[in-house]
This record gives structure tokens, sequence and C-alpha cells, in this order.
């Protein structure tokens, strides 16, 4: 062997040792499992912190993903311990509001919540006072949310995160303790389980249930950006939201549905129901609707984030179990998530 050659390959090796020392003595490595809002939020709050290492994986990413076909639209949904779910909704809402400035695809639009029965959720009358322009009465609530263009804000955050030296890996997780066994990368210290409505068979957690949701996609016409939500006891109901890229009209809440088809029939009822809420999508012609969609929002009887040292190979935290509410509690449980990653990880930063 040259003698140059001899002198290269031990400079290399001496690099390595101490890429792996520094690691070893300050780095750690966080892996964010998901790549829907919740797992792009986590991963972004995380990025602050310099003496953290991040690498997002997923088998699904932006238009694949149950957030990039989301309305966009803050509104809490089916989500709960309501004290948390107010917490985190705040935190979200002011990000989003903030971001609008910052020349994100958000824009702040008019809500109106109509109750055909049973009243408007005690959620948005608790959050009245950070809520821009609310008023409510006995059957509607009306208010200026942040609405989001989900495909172009996801593609915007991955930018930002690659230019953070976030790594993204595109794998199909069944089994996180099999996942941290066989990861020949860089050692890791701590997972993020952002797995949606997928955790219930991972993990596995037998709490978890699909929640079917139907939308249709048409084509942006001359619509005011606002939107309808419509709310009544059955497991279907109309909203709508106008946004500059898309129309989205929808929907339903079929609990225990896992069935990601939408027939004909079932596009046509979601029509009808949305035009007789608002007649003005078809008065300059039928919608022209190109796309159609069913996702399983992850059901749960609570949302839970919490740290598991016990259960895996390493320390997990647990995001997940959001309900209708992913895009609406992201950045607020991201917040905590972090909390309890720098608390495992650096105790002594406390």
């Amino acid at each position: 062997m040259p003698p140059w050659l001899a002198v290269a390959i031990i400079l290399r090796e001496r690099r390595r040792c101490e890429i792996l020392l520094n690691h070893v003595m300050s780095k750690r490595h966080v892996v964010v499992l998901g790549g829907g809002i919740s797992g792009l939020a986590v991963a972004n709050a995380l990025s602050s912190h310099k003496d953290i290492e991040l690498t997002i994986v997923s088998d699904k990413w932006i238009s694949d993903t149950l957030s990039g076909n989301a309305p966009g639209l803050w509104t809490p949904h089916l989500s709960t311990p309501p004290e948390k779910v107010l917490e985190w909704s705040k935190a979200t809402y002011e990000l989003l509001c903030s971001e609008i400035l910052a020349g994100y695809p958000v824009q702040l639009a008019p809500v109106k919540v109509v109750a055909a029965s049973g009243g408007v959720p005690k959620m948005l009358w608790w959050m009245k006072d950070i809520l821009v322009d609310f008023t409510l009465s006995e059957t509607e609530a009306k208010y200026m949310s942040p609405t989001i263009q989900t495909p172009a804000y996801m593609k915007m955050k991955m930018k930002q995160l690659s230019q953070k030296k976030v790594v993204f890996v595109q794998q199909r997780i069944t089994s996180i303790t099999d996942f941290v066994t066989n990861w020949r990368s860089l050692p890791i210290d701590l997972v993020v389980n952002c797995l949606g409505h997928e955790a219930g068979a991972i993990v596995p957690d037998p709490g978890c249930y699909p929640i079917r949701g139907v939308l249709l996609k048409a084509k942006p016409k001359n619509y005011p950006r606002s939107s309808l939500i419509v709310i009544g006891n059955s497991p279907h109901f109309a909203y709508v939201t106008n946004r500059p890229d898309v129309t989205v009209i929808g929907g339903s809440t079929e609990v225990g549905n896992s069935n990601i088809t939408v027939s004909p029939e079932e596009a046509a009822m979601v029509i009808k129901r949305a035009v007789a809420e608002m007649p003005e999508l078809e008065a300059n012609g039928p919608l022209e609707v190109y796309d159609n969609w069913a996702g399983l929002r992850p059901g749960r009887d609570t949302v839970r984030l919490e740290l598991d040292t016990k259960t895996f190979p390493v320390p997990v935290v647990h995001n997940y179990g959001h309900g209708g509410s992913g895009w609406t509690l992201s950045h607020g449980c991201a917040l905590d998530v972090t909390k309890l990653v720098v608390q495992q990880l650096y105790p002594s930063k406390l």
C-alpha cells in the first residue's frame, strides 16, 4: 500500500471517530416517525436546538398524506382533552397568523360554523378571546381563521428543514422496535412517534380507531375566500373551504369505518349537501370536481402525548390520536413534544 494511501485512510478513520465522539459527547440524534403535519411541526420545533440532529422517516410525503389532502382549516374537531386541545389550538392559531406576514401560503379568512342541532361546539366559545372577529349566537359562530394551502405549506416546511440539515428517509414502519434495531446510520437516542392512524397497529395501541372522512376537490372559482361548516348529529355533515388553490368540500365522521374509496353516489351526496348550504358554489355553473379522497383520521379517546421509556429499545415520545384536528393542534403539540425530548436528553439544561 502506498504511504500516501495509508495516511489518507488513517485520516479518514480519525475523522470518523471524531464525528462519532462528538455525537456521543454532545449531539443527540432524534428520529421523527411520520411525514404528516404533526411530524413536520415536531421537526420544525426541534430544529431550533442546535445540539439535536434530526431525521424524519415516512413512507408518504405531502400529497400522499392525510395532512396534504386536508382542507387546511384551523378548527378543533374530534379531539380531547378539552383543556389541552384549547392550549394546543391557541398556540397553533397564533403561529399560523404570524406566518401569514412571513409569506407562508396561509390566509386569514372568515369562517361560519352553523349548528344544525346540539348547539355550537363549546370549544369555540372557550377560544373567543383569541379568535379574530369572533361572534356567537345559539345556532352559529363566526370568526376569522387561518386557512392553509396544505401541499404548498408542507413543501415549504420540508425545504426549510432540509436547509437546516434535517435528513428525510422514505421507509415504511411496521414496528418501532424493529426499526430501531435494524437502523444502520447514526445511533438513535430518541424516537418521536407521529404515525397518526397507523400508530394503532404499530405501537400497538388498541385505543386507536379510524374516523373516515370524505372530501372532493374542485377547481377554484371567484368564490369569496371563506369557509362554512354545518354540524349535526348525523355522521355526515357539510363543509366548504374556499382556498386560492382549490375548493374543498366534504364531509363525514364515520367512526370505525376504514374504507378509503369514494363511490360516485357518495360523491354526488357530498356535492348536494354542500350546494344546499352554499348555493353560490354553482351560481356560475356546476362544480368542476377533479379529485376525491377518503382519509382516516386518527381517532382516540384522548390525544396521546407522553414519554415512554420502558417499551422500546430507546425512549419514545408519542404524539398521535389528534382526531380531525391534526393541523389545528400541530404546533401546540410540537412545543410539548420538544419539552419532553429536551427533558429526556438534556436533563441538566432544565
